[in-house]
């Protein structure tokens, strides 16, 4: 539901860009997108999530973005979580990827600054106890949010890397946000990064909030054109503090 409600979020916005889902319930998305939208759909299998994401579950989305290149070539490429809407055009975005930049979602900080959250510490004592990790994890990383990954067919080599790196440190460092971080120490070798949050919502911190609503509403409306009605009455973007229930 969170990917669908993505996509009604873009609709003010589509310009004809072709998405691309990686999904095991093809059904839903048939019975619940609009048919403007130009969509293809991959499906997958439990063998192949098994293989891809291994023992770390987000490794899978670096397997998937690397399909997707293969898949299609010779393109600027716009990944987004399932857990995101749309605040304004991406058309702009898509300009700065075709220009070479890199975009990830939004810079959270320095991981080495004295005043880290729990994760940059949990990051931090990883380093300090495994001190081989210096060489992996410098002390000048800055932390992206990869809830959002932008960038443009001749830079798919960083993929690659992010997986190598990604499958170095999580054996040691069994941490959700071990992709964001491989994401993070590699980009920058690319390209200048641009943040995404102008553009798109990652709204991670309202989930359990959200969730609720999601449900009411695809459940609740009779068909797409009630979807289309009623999906701006749920904005993420209008309760951006957690705690604040939707009514």
């Amino acid at each position: 539901m969170e990917c669908a409600y993505s996509l009604y979020t873009l609709l003010p916005f589509y310009n004809n860009e072709t998405i691309v889902i990686y999904t095991d319930n093809v059904n839903f998305f048939k019975n619940n997108l609009p048919p403007e939208l130009i969509v293809k759909f991959i499906e997958l299998d439990n063998k192949t999530i098994n293989n891809w994401k291994k023992d770390f579950t987000h490794r899978l989305k670096i397997k998937m973005l690397l399909d997707v290149v293969e898949r299609f070539p010779n393109s600027n490429y716009l990944y987004l979580d399932s857990d995101t809407c749309f605040l304004d055009s991406p058309r702009e975005l898509f300009s700065k990827i075709n220009d070479g930049y890199l975009s990830l979602h939004i810079n959270e900080g320095k991981i080495f600054d004295k005043k880290a959250n729990k994760i940059f510490k949990k990051i931090q004592q990883y380093v300090y106890n495994k001190k081989n990790h210096y060489e992996l994890i410098p002390e000048t990383t800055t932390m992206w949010n990869a809830g959002v990954i932008g960038f443009r067919y001749d830079k798919y080599d960083l993929l690659n890397e992010v997986l190598e790196l990604t499958d170095k440190l999580y054996p040691h460092m069994k941490l959700h946000v071990v992709e964001q971080l491989a994401f993070s120490i590699v980009s920058p070798k690319y390209g200048e990064i641009i943040e995404a949050d102008k553009y798109i919502l990652h709204y991670w911190f309202l989930k359990k909030y959200f969730h609720k609503d999601l449900q009411k509403l695809f459940t609740g409306s009779r068909n797409i054109d009630d979807l289309k009605n009623n999906y701006r009455k749920i904005l993420p973007k209008e309760r951006k503090k957690p705690g604040i229930l939707f009514k």
